[in-house]
């Protein structure tokens, strides 16, 4: 990282793994996501890494996504007295303007320019409005979180994350199995902002079972199914909420579109919520 950069406090750490235009101001704390695995760039110059310090997990990026960010700023940032996860393409819109709140549904991919968005991304205490954490709105499926899981991916995930889930939390695979069962609510994308002690705590409960249970899965062959600790962790995040209680305020999140979505944002989104239905 630069030494020039300022690291902001409160932050919204945001993680980046492929060249994107980096949001800017003084909120943001943008991150190179498995700086580890990744040769120097000109295009990711100036982003925090995540293989700072003797403890961080950015080799395990390809599993854990914006996870391993989430990682070092609870790690390796202790100044910061509050923050949080965001994606590069996935913004959680707390301060919109009316046009803003009339046009951007839950998931909604705004096709539009990075900076404009910028004022409309900043996080700050006051968003909270006395909650706990600030999360994204629900995605809800016609099926029960577990059905949908296995449609779309491997049974072993959920059976070796239980068997981690009792060694670190005996007794919570119960109250986890029937929330899988009945719960067709899903708090999507890993992200969320909160106070320190919030957030510490939410990593203190979800990456010891977590790391445990990537271990024993290991590598999977291609990048979507590879990704599956990430996957597991939205279902963890929204059982957590569930399980113990936490106040939490939704507010809609933005992803930026590309490809596709670029051309077509409403169409794109429209098809993606059917898709996963």
């Amino acid at each position: 990282m630069n030494k020039e950069t300022k690291i902001p406090n409160p932050a919204l750490p945001v993680a980046y793994h492929l060249e994107a235009p980096v949001v800017r101001g003084a909120a943001f704390a943008p991150f190179l996501g498995g700086s580890a695995l990744k040769g120097p760039e000109e295009w990711s110059q100036g982003l925090l890494r995540d293989d700072l310090g003797a403890d961080h997990v950015s080799t395990r990026n390809p599993h854990l996504s914006e996870l391993s960010v989430l990682y070092a700023a609870w790690k390796n940032h202790p100044e910061w007295t509050h923050y949080g996860i965001a994606h590069y393409r996935r913004f959680m819109l707390a301060r919109p303007t009316w046009v803003q709140r009339w046009l951007v549904q839950p998931e909604f991919r705004l096709w539009t320019d990075l900076d404009a968005l910028t004022p409309a991304f900043t996080l700050g205490p006051e968003d909270l409005r006395g909650h706990q954490l600030l999360v994204s709105t629900t995605r809800t499926y016609r099926v029960p979180l577990r059905a949908d899981y296995l449609r779309w991916h491997d049974s072993r995930d959920l059976a070796v994350l239980q068997e981690a889930m009792e060694r670190h939390h005996p007794g919570m695979s119960k109250p986890w199995n029937r929330f899988l069962d009945t719960s067709h609510d899903l708090t999507p994308f890993n992200i969320m902002f909160g106070a320190r002690a919030e957030v510490d705590r939410y990593c203190e409960w979800l990456f010891p079972m977590l790391l445990d249970a990537d271990r024993e899965l290991g590598a999977k062959p291609d990048g979507y199914a590879a990704r599956h600790a990430s996957f597991l962790a939205e279902r963890l995040f929204s059982f957590y909420l569930q399980h113990e209680r936490i106040s939490i305020r939704r507010v809609p999140v933005v992803q930026l579109g590309s490809h596709t979505a670029d051309r077509y944002p409403l169409l794109h989104g429209t098809y993606d919520r059917l898709k996963r239905r």
